[in-house]
């Protein structure tokens, strides 16, 4: 079975999978560092975290898993359950005091 051309137009090339994948492990090295510097406020590294793996969530979503170019029920799919954890995270933290310390 031959594919055509223009069933593949929306889809990335693998260069475009390259530098994603070199921008994703950027992110990951900035968290690492991020929890390694010391003196930063515990609140302010654990939103900065969040926002960084948000980051990564959203540029795994969007080019690995292809959403970017699927409906946007799909995204929804995946988003609402992020937004119900970032959430639940952010209160339990608060709850038992990291946030607040």
């Amino acid at each position: 079975m031959a594919h055509s051309a223009e069933a593949h137009a929306g889809h990335p090339t693998a260069t475009t999978y390259v530098v994603v994948g070199v921008i994703l492990a950027v992110i990951t090295g900035a968290e690492v560092g991020l929890f390694l510097v010391k003196g930063i406020n515990s609140a302010v590294m654990t939103f900065m975290l969040l926002g960084l793996s948000l980051l990564k969530f959203v540029l795994v979503m969007g080019w690995f898993m292809h959403l970017k170019a699927d409906d946007n029920r799909f995204t929804l799919l995946f988003v609402a359950p992020a937004v119900v954890m970032i959430s639940t995270i952010v209160v339990l933290l608060a709850l038992f005091g990291s946030l607040t310390r």
